[in-house]
């Protein structure tokens, strides 16, 4: 053994530098249908989330939320025995950081009439977008969901004005850059809490060609205008 040798067994061995937590990731996946009859189970798998802490909400409450039993809260149970579509959001943190995840679940029949014979919602618009954007905007924290009449408006300008020889891209890229105005100030609630939802859904629609058609944006963009006006009254 050499001096140098002898000389490094004596020098003291630093920590090493401490590996930072990995980025929070938020998942959700079903498994099985995400469109079941009433009181029909859902199974929500959260397992290829990255997080330390999971906090599970649902939208609107009347739903049934509930851990299987020795997974802890990385997979849970869902049931409604009430038709509707309903926003599963999935919260998690790991570290410093944090993350949102959420699907709708959609439980089939009929929606029944509120108290007064009046439907809980306008009449739903194409492609169920007027309770789906009204039940979105119900995730939003309630300063950020009181700009749901100014999103409204975007949507409602702008679809009112599309025809069958619009250019679809520019219509979307025009709808984003006014909800970010219409939304100044919250734009990072709404891009937290409405976007996943929203942007997985009309991606869904796009991918399957239902936009190729651009009359189509204008009555999604009318059904969305009307779920939004009504979350605005809530």
């Amino acid at each position: 053994m050499n001096l140098t040798t002898i000389l490094l067994l004596f020098v003291p061995t630093q920590d090493p530098s401490p590996v930072p937590p990995s980025p929070a990731k938020a998942v959700i996946n079903v498994i099985g249908t995400s469109e079941p009859d009433p009181g029909v189970v859902v199974f929500l798998d959260a397992s290829e989330s990255v997080a330390s802490d999971h906090e599970w909400s649902v939208i609107p409450n009347d739903a049934e939320l509930r851990p299987v039993p020795k997974a802890g809260k990385l997979m849970m149970l869902f049931s409604s025995k009430y038709p509707g579509p309903y926003a599963v959001m999935l919260s998690v943190a790991n570290g410093g950081d944090a993350a949102v995840a959420q699907t709708i679940i959609t439980v089939q029949g009929d929606i029944p009439p509120g108290p007064d014979d009046e439907p809980i919602l306008p009449a739903d618009g194409a492609f169920q977008l007027t309770k789906l954007s009204f039940t979105w905007a119900q995730t939003l924290p309630a300063d950020a969901r009181h700009r749901s009449a100014d999103v409204a408006a975007v949507f409602r300008e702008i679809g009112s004005s599309v025809t069958s020889d619009s250019d679809c891209g520019e219509v979307v890229a025009l709808t984003s850059a006014g909800v970010r105005k219409a939304a100044a100030g919250y734009v990072g609630d709404w891009k937290l809490y409405w976007q996943p939802a929203y942007q997985a859904y009309m991606s869904d629609l796009f991918e399957r060609g239902v936009f190729n058609d651009c009359r189509n944006i204008k009555d999604a963009w009318l059904a969305i205008a009307d779920g939004l006006e009504a979350a605005e009254l809530e």
